[in-house]
């Protein structure tokens, strides 16, 4: 007896999709930021993982994350045929990255297939009609907002401990200028900022609290750096917090 099965709908593969890119981006955040970022191939690094997660994220009985949340699997076409192997996923998914190109070739396509499913014979059906509503709800709007919060400690802590920003914060302890309009320094404390390096040269820009005996500032430090050189202030602005 031949297994009837429901080919899924665009709008539940598009659903699964979400709540996967949602899961894997504030990961990849979090890996980035506490796991490889003292190595000097970090980008690479991210990459790799990245493209090994949308790589294998339906080995396991042919589902992700989010399509056993929208109750999708992906299935070959041919329903006598037995189950397909780890490489069959992986290869299916290889063009995932060109995501824009897929989705056109998923909306336009007679068959309504993307290009992976196309090159290894397979398709995306529902398997079960109930929704997981909730979870999905929990992973759109409360799981970026729980995930967020370790990566941007971790992006803080990237900051504060690259060479830039402990030049910065040298210079706020030292300076004269600084300590004429709050005094000695008691604490600081890193507000925001950004870094940009390119040929072992860059630019940084921040913004930090200063609480000294006396007054508190906002104190913007734009620093510059040469090729194989130090960093160095090139301006500075202090704001007196009233």
């Amino acid at each position: 007896m031949t297994e009837t099965i429901q080919k899924a709908s665009i709008g539940k593969r598009l659903l699964a999709l979400l709540v996967d890119t949602i899961i894997i981006f504030p990961i990849q955040g979090i890996f980035m930021f506490y796991i490889i970022r003292n190595s000097q191939n970090m980008m690479l690094l991210w990459w790799i993982a990245f493209f090994l997660y949308f790589g294998l994220k339906d080995i396991f009985g042919g589902a992700s994350l989010g399509k056993r949340l929208v109750g999708l699997k992906v299935k070959s076409i041919d329903v006598d045929k037995p189950n397909f192997t780890t490489l069959t996923l992986f290869c299916r998914n290889l063009f995932t990255y060109l995501w824009f190109f897929e989705l056109l070739v998923l909306l336009l396509s007679k068959s309504k297939r993307k290009i992976g499913d196309m090159l290894v014979k397979t398709d995306v059906y529902i398997v079960s009609n109930k929704v997981k509503t909730v979870p999905i709800i929990l992973i759109i709007f409360v799981a970026p907002f729980v995930l967020s919060i370790p990566l941007i400690l971790g992006i803080s802590d990237f900051i504060k401990n690259d060479d830039s920003y402990r030049t910065a914060i040298d210079y706020i302890e030292t300076s004269e200028e600084v300590r004429d309009i709050v005094g000695n320094i008691i604490y600081t404390r890193f507000k925001q900022g950004n870094i940009s390096t390119s040929n072992q040269g860059g630019n940084a820009e921040f913004t930090v609290y200063a609480v000294g005996e006396r007054d508190s500032a906002n104190i913007w430090i734009w620093l510059k750096k040469e090729p194989s050189g130090n960093w160095e202030i090139v301006d500075v602005a202090i704001s007196i917090r009233r």
